[in-house]
């Protein structure tokens, strides 16, 4: 059975891009366009690893973070961020993201780490 993977993203051509070269890796995609969708559909379903942006409008990736620790403590959640820093890093770990991931995103590395995750 494919993994089931939410992508939690605002900019639609990220989100697009990302849904498209998983599908294409063999994963199951469904993408929210912000983190109040993202929130509703973690609600809905049942999924294997969450990818959410860290800033995005209505709810932002640390409310999306949270929902899914509280609500599924083994489900992975990696943060994607064009903002911040190191420190940004340290406290999406801290607050129990399972990776942050910088953008402009490095697919080889992103790929890597959602393989790692969903196993």
């Amino acid at each position: 059975m494919e993994p089931s993977i939410l992508i939690a993203e605002d900019h639609e051509g990220f989100r697009n891009a990302l849904g498209y070269l998983l599908r294409d890796e063999g994963y199951r995609v469904i993408e929210a366009r912000d983190g109040a969708d993202a929130l509703r559909r973690l609600e809905d379903g049942r999924f294997d690893l969450v990818l959410s942006n860290l800033k995005m409008p209505r709810a932002d990736g640390y409310a999306v973070l949270r929902y899914a620790k509280n609500n599924y403590p083994n489900l992975p959640v990696i943060l994607i961020s064009g903002y911040g820093d190191e420190q940004t890093r340290k406290e999406a770990l801290s607050r129990g993201a399972d990776d942050y991931v910088f953008k402009p995103v490095g697919l080889d590395d992103l790929l890597g780490k959602i393989k790692r995750a969903c196993q």
